[in-house]
């Protein structure tokens, strides 16, 4: 997980090794009579002016990385990223910036970036999940499925990599033709972790991308649960349209009528109603692996409490989106959590 990691100096603790000589360097420059008021660059340029802030450009790696957690702290991921990749480069062998460095980069949607780091990270055997993840996505993304295969099976599920391992796992599986196996990694999630609905959904998709039909309706009702009716939205639908691809659209037709859910809900079937009485097909809701890996990050990250988690929920939904750019709910969960740190500019680009 993303946060109460030990990979970085926090207010109140000993400064990381790595900034003493720093630290030192600016006491003994204050000891020589080389204060603010008339002291030089040590390469002979201008003075410096108190008071005046230096830009991230310009800074030494100390100031870069109070910089870079100032950011962090203000949720300005972005120029966090910059701040902390700045004073990485000075000090690159320094683990903990580096893990901090790859999830500032990772959350602000610095991918190329982050993907550098987490080769690091995972070759310096940090056991970092979500740099084990990125990973995976990107050899899924290069339609090397087995090298995926081999990256999640080989991590530790703990926290969060309890339930997203499996689910991830079970694509990559499915992209190297082994459904059989796909499927099998999914049982872990059973009723006592909570996430058997999410399961019995992700056994649906397998199937269904499988074209094993029966299977995959079985899963898919036992999705929605005792009551249709009061079922996620995406899950009604899911089933809907695996019911009109399949010749039966008056049965979709009931499905979506009797739904009680939200007014926007409403419209949405209001538009699978039409698309019924048009004669029209829906395609299927995951296309290929690729797609269903991306569906499994962001299905963690929506069921995370974005009000406690947001920083962790921005880790997973970028996950998704660098799979699947094209992610219409993925980008409007990323909105959302970051309208809710009152990042409206960024929010407004995602939107």
């Amino acid at each position: 997980m993303a946060t109460n990691r030990r990979d970085g100096w926090k207010p109140g603790q000993l400064a990381p090794r790595w900034l003493l000589p720093v630290v030192l360097a600016v006491l003994l420059s204050s000891c020589n009579g080389g204060g603010t008021s008339g002291s030089r660059d040590g390469d002979g340029g201008s003075q410096r002016r108190p008071g005046v802030v230096e830009p991230v450009e310009s800074r030494s790696p100390f100031g870069s990385f109070l910089s870079g957690r100032f950011a962090e702290r203000q949720r300005d991921f972005a120029r966090a990223a910059v701040a902390l990749n700045r004073a990485l480069e000075e000090n690159p062998e320094n683990l903990g910036l580096k893990r901090r460095a790859f999830y500032v980069s990772l959350r602000s949607g610095r991918t190329d970036t982050a993907l550098t780091l987490a080769r690091e990270l995972n070759e310096a055997d940090l056991g970092v999940s979500t740099a084990q993840l990125l990973l995976a996505a990107q050899s899924v993304k290069e339609g090397d499925f087995p090298a995926a295969v081999s990256i999640l099976e080989s991590m530790e599920r703990s926290e969060i990599a309890r339930y997203a391992v499996p689910l991830s796992l079970a694509w990559a599986r499915a992209g190297a033709n082994n459904t059989r196996g796909a499927l099998a990694a999914l049982t872990v999630l059973d009723e006592s972790t909570g996430f058997e609905p999410l399961r019995r959904m992700h056994e649906g998709l397998l199937n269904d991308l499988a074209d094993n039909a029966q299977a995959a309706e079985d899963a898919y009702r036992d999705s929605l649960g005792d009551d249709p009716g009061s079922a996620p939205v995406r899950v009604v639908r899911t089933l809907g349209g695996f019911l009109e691809r399949n010749g039966r659209g008056d049965e979709a037709e009931a499905l979506y009528r009797g739904y009680r859910g939200r007014d926007f809900d409403g419209l949405l079937f209001e538009m699978d109603l039409a698309r019924i009485a048009e004669g029209g097909t829906p395609e299927r809701v995951i296309a290929d692996s690729l797609a269903g890996m991306a569906e499994s990050f962001f299905d963690i990250a929506s069921v995370l409490p974005k009000e406690r988690a947001g920083e962790i929920v921005l880790l997973y939904v970028r996950l998704a989106l660098y799979l699947r750019p094209d992610f219409p709910l993925a980008q409007v969960l990323l909105g959302e959590v970051l309208d809710s740190y009152e990042r409206y500019e960024e929010a407004v680009e995602i939107y």
